[in-house]
């Protein structure tokens, strides 16, 4: 009679069969695991996002962030042309290596009814933001500051 539990009895294929058990209800387990301690992950070029530097990404960018309250927006890489977009509560803007935000340069893109400017990103009475990743959140500056000194210098300073 084979006792299975006395020492110096080896049970070689049971234990390389619990190990390989184990193992795949861990995979399983990591693969069905949402991303994100439980928030979806969203593509705003599932809304229309091009990147290529060249459309205007702002509506499609600002649909994902509306959408995917709660989740991570990543953006992938490209150079995504944007106007002001605004970070709902509870979102992460995750930005690949190689994806840039874009300022597009169009001054009517930042400038409010009642003549206020609006940032490039902006985020209001929110909780939980948070913008990480390796990509870049290019302000274009050059041209704002270009018309700054020269509104400065015929005394139009804001």
């Amino acid at each position: 009679m084979h006792q299975w539990g006395q020492p110096g009895r080896e049970r070689p294929c049971y234990d390389a069969a619990m190990r390989c058990m184990a193992l795949a209800l861990a995979l399983i387990w990591a693969a069905s695991a949402p991303v994100g301690n439980g928030s979806p992950a969203c593509d705003p070029r599932v809304d229309g996002a091009v990147g290529d530097g060249v459309a205007a990404d702002t509506i499609a960018l600002q649909a994902t962030l509306d959408r995917c309250v709660g989740g991570t927006v990543r953006v992938a890489p490209g150079t995504y042309r944007i106007g002001p977009i605004a970070l709902p509560s509870r979102t992460t803007l995750e930005l690949a290596a190689g994806a840039t935000l874009l300022a597009s340069g169009t001054a009517g893109d930042y400038t409010l009814p009642n003549g206020q400017r609006r940032a490039l990103v902006s985020a209001s009475d929110v909780t939980n933001v948070a913008i990480v990743g390796a990509g870049t959140i290019d302000g274009a500056g050059a041209p704002w500051w270009e018309q700054f000194r020269a509104d400065t210098e015929a005394g139009r300073a804001p």
